[in-house]
């Protein structure tokens, strides 16, 4: 019987030392899933630079427009609005996703603290470098 009880402790002790082991491994992986937000917001205030790739300009300290081209045509168009922290961008993104789920002309995402609004081919199509600098030259471009 003593025999029995010290094998069923040592299979209980091993048991309890595995979980243990899948319960630290779990762990470990939500970590490496969480998002960088320091890192995304870096990656996006780099992009706040115009260069001879894309226009940037500040709308009042409300949001930053970006505009890529090549050549004299405009390729992209993209909005940036600022949040307090990723998770707030992140609830606003999710929010105007479900707002605007059957909008055509642009795409809500987030990315750090900024939500970005990613417009549709449509709403710059034709405009050339020139015609934006006319059309916004009552902002400045912003230079890094």
């Amino acid at each position: 019987m003593k025999k029995y009880l010290k094998i069923l402790s040592i299979v209980l002790l091993i048991g309890l030392l595995v979980g243990c082991g899948c319960q630290k491994k779990d762990k470990e992986n939500t970590t490496e899933t969480k998002r960088d937000y320091e890192k995304e917001t870096k990656e996006v205030e780099a992009l706040f630079n115009t260069d001879d790739t894309k226009l940037v300009y500040n709308s009042n300290n409300l949001f930053n427009i970006v505009f890529y081209y090549k050549g004299n045509s405009i390729t992209g168009l993209e909005h940036y609005y600022k949040y307090s922290s990723g998770e707030e961008a992140d609830k606003k993104a999710d929010e105007l996703k479900k707002q605007f789920e059957n909008n055509t002309s642009f795409k809500v995402s987030s990315k750090g603290i900024y939500v970005i609004y990613t417009y549709d081919e449509s709403e710059y199509n034709g405009k050339t470098v020139q015609e934006i600098k006319e059309d916004y030259s009552f902002l400045i471009p912003i230079y890094k």
